[in-house]
């Protein structure tokens, strides 16, 4: 068996504990250990090669959540700003929407992709992302929030 199906056969296993719900034994923990190695092998192995890609940017819209106290319902999510862009204006314009909505550049490297994560899959399954740049902020109608109280100047995370 290579390596990648090694680390596969260790992610099945660990989505069963996780599906199980049940309390974690120190023979789990061994297997997370030995999944943590085997992707720290490949990860490192990945970095040399000058085809696969070392960082992974995704532009995300995500609205403003009055319950949670940060941008958090991600609207939209693609590699393309203009996609993006297109989904703001679509929301913005909704009347019933009236929730200030961003759009923010998440980094997301290579070299510190979690072990259960397949870093050249579907965007929506990267994990929390490396960094974050706000590019676009629209309020969207809302009359009763103020940019300075939803976005701090020393915010580095603006999404989860």
């Amino acid at each position: 068996m290579g390596i990648y199906e090694e680390r596969e056969n260790l992610r099945d296993k660990i989505k069963l504990y996780w599906k199980g719900g049940r309390v974690w034994t120190v023979e789990d923990r061994k297997v997370s250990d030995k999944l943590d190695a085997i992707h720290a092998k490949i990860v490192s192995r990945e970095m040399l090669d000058p085809l696969k890609k070392k960082q992974r940017i995704v532009f995300t819209v995500c609205g403003w959540s009055e319950k949670h106290g940060y941008f958090r319902s991600k609207i939209f999510r693609s590699e393309s700003f203009h996609l993006c862009l297109q989904e703001l204006q679509r929301v913005s314009k909704e009347l019933d929407w009236k929730t200030p909505t961003l759009i923010v550049e998440e980094i997301y490297c290579r070299l510190t992709s979690p072990a259960m994560v397949d870093f050249e899959g579907d965007i929506y399954n990267l994990g929390f992302s490396d960094h974050q740049i706000l590019r676009k902020k629209h309020m969207c109608g809302c009359k009763r929030a103020r940019w300075s109280h939803l976005i701090r100047p020393d915010d580095l995370r603006f999404t989860y």
